[in-house]
C-alpha cells in the first residue's frame, strides 16, 4: 500500500508539476519578446548543464541501500555529500567568474541564478526518494514552481525584464532549500558540511558513470540551444525551445514510470513487462499524432512564429523515440544489474552530436535550418535507442 501511495505521488509530481510550467512560457514571451525569452532559455541551459558537475550522480546511486543504514551512518553520508558539493559548487563559481572577467564568455545575469546552485548543493533529492517521502518531495516541486509563478506575474507586469525573472527563478530554489532545511531538522539530521579529502575522491570514483548519464541527459536537453544560439541568435532559440518544451512535458510521463519501477522490477518481472512496454511507442505516437493536428493552436498560445511542418516532425519522431529508449533504459538494464550501459549509451549519444552536425552541414544543403538541429538530434537518440533495444534483447534472452 506504501509503495502504490508513493507511485501515485510520484506521478503526480510529474503529471502536474513539470508540465504545468508549460503555462508560464506564453506570459514570458508576451512581457520579454521572443528574443528576450531566447536569452532566458540560453542562461537556463548554461547553469543546467553545470547543475549535473555538482550533484555528479549521487542523487542516483545514493537511492540504493541508504535506507538500510543506521542514522549516525546517515548523517556521516549526508554531511560528506553536502562537502562534496559545495567544493564543487566553490570552483564552478570560481571558474565562472574567471571566464567572465578574462573572456568575458557570458552575460552578468547568469549569476542571477545562483540560487538554483545552492539548492543543488543542499537538495538531497535521494533522500525523499530512498526514504519513501515522495509526498514531500512532491510538495517541495510544487511550492517551488508556485513561488516562481506568483512572484514573476506580478513582478514582470511591473518592471518587465530578463533579470527579474532569473531573480524570481533563483529565489524560489532559495526558498525549498530552506524547505529542505526544515524537514531534515525535524527528521533528527542536520545539513552541515563535513569536508573530507577520502570521501570526496570516493564520491569521484564510485559515481563517475553516474555523473555521465546525468551530464548526458542534460546535454541532450542543452546542447540544440547553444548551437542555434550560436547559429541562428535568442529569437530562434526562443521558438525552437516550445518544441523542446513540449516535447519534456510529454516525457514526464515516461520520468513517473521509471521513477518507480526502477527500484522495484527483478528480473523475471523485467522479462515479462519487456514486450508490454513496447507499448509505450504507439502511445507516444498517438500523443505526438495529437500534437501535430493541433500545432497551429499550439503555436498561437505560445504566441510564436509559425515553425516548418518537417522540423515539427522531426521533432514528434524524436519525442517517440526518446520515450522508448528513456523507458528501456533503467526500469530493464538498470534492474538487471547493467546500468552502466544506459550511462554509456547515453555518453555515446551525446558526443555522436558533434559528427552528425558537421556532416550534415558540410555534405547537406542544411546550413543553419532549424532542421539541421532537429535531425541531428534525432539521429543521435536514434543511435542511443537501438543499441539499448539489442542490449536488452541480448541479457533478456538468457533468462
Amino acid at each position: 500500500m506504501k509503495n502504490l501511495i508513493n507511485v501515485w505521488w510520484m506521478f503526480l509530481m510529474q503529471i502536474f508539476v513539470y508540465p504545468i510550467q508549460l503555462f508560464i512560457i506564453p506570459y514570458l514571451i508576451s512581457n520579454l519578446g521572443i528574443a528576450s525569452y531566447g536569452s532566458y532559455v540560453v542562461y537556463l541551459a548554461i547553469v543546467g548543464i553545470l547543475i549535473p558537475f555538482i550533484d555528479f550522480g549521487t542523487s542516483i546511486s545514493l537511492q540504493v541501500g541508504f535506507s538500510n543504514l543506521d542514522k549516525k551512518s546517515k548523517q556521516i553520508v549526508i554531511s560528506e555529500l553536502i562537502g562534496f558539493k559545495l567544493a564543487i559548487a566553490f570552483i564552478i563559481i570560481c571558474v565562472m567568474f574567471f571566464l567572465k572577467l578574462t573572456f568575458n564568455s557570458f552575460s552578468w545575469n547568469i549569476f542571477y541564478l545562483l540560487g538554483w546552485i545552492i539548492y543543488s548543493v543542499y537538495s538531497c533529492d535521494f533522500y525523499y526518494l530512498s526514504e519513501l517521502k515522495n509526498k514531500k518531495l512532491f510538495l517541495r516541486q510544487f511550492y517551488q514552481k508556485l513561488f516562481f509563478f506568483s512572484s514573476v506575474f506580478v513582478l514582470l507586469f511591473l518592471y518587465n525584464s530578463v533579470q527579474i525573472v532569473l531573480m524570481c527563478l533563483s529565489f524560489s530554489y532559495i526558498m525549498i532549500t530552506y524547505l529542505t532545511y526544515k524537514d531534515f531538522k525535524k527528521y533528527g539530521y542536520h545539513l552541515s558540511p563535513t569536508f573530507s579529502f577520502k570521501a570526496i575522491l570516493n564520491t569521484l570514483k564510485n559515481n563517475l558513470l553516474y555523473f555521465a548519464n546525468n551530464f548526458a541527459t542534460v546535454g541532450f536537453s542543452s546542447i540544440n540551444t547553444y548551437f542555434i544560439e550560436y547559429n541562428l541568435g535568442s529569437k530562434a532559440i526562443g521558438r525552437f525551445s516550445v518544441l523542446e518544451s513540449l516535447n519534456r512535458a510529454c516525457l514526464s510521463l515516461i520520468s513517473s514510470i521509471n521513477s518507480v519501477l526502477f527500484p522495484l522490477l527483478s528480473k523475471e518481472i523485467n522479462k515479462k513487462l519487456f514486450l508490454k512496454g513496447l507499448l509505450i511507442f504507439p502511445i507516444y505516437i498517438c500523443i505526438s499524432f495529437i500534437i501535430y493536428l493541433n500545432r497551429k493552436l499550439i503555436f498561437d498560445f505560445f504566441k510564436i512564429d509559425y515553425i516548418e511542418d518537417s522540423t515539427v516532425v522531426i521533432m514528434l519522431i524524436v519525442l517517440c523515440f526518446d520515450a522508448l529508449s528513456r523507458f528501456l533504459g533503467y526500469n530493464f538494464l538498470g534492474s538487471i544489474g547493467k546500468g552502466n550501459i544506459v550511462n554509456v549509451t547515453n555518453i555515446i549519444g551525446l558526443i555522436s552530436y558533434f559528427p552528425i552536425y558537421f556532416i550534415l552541414k558540410n555534405n547537406f544543403k542544411l546550413e543553419t535550418d532549424f532542421n539541421l538541429f532537429a535531425i541531428t538530434y534525432l539521429i543521435s537518440i536514434t543511435i542511443v535507442l537501438t543499441t539499448r533495444i539489442y542490449h536488452n534483447y541480448y541479457y533478456l534472452k538468457k533468462f
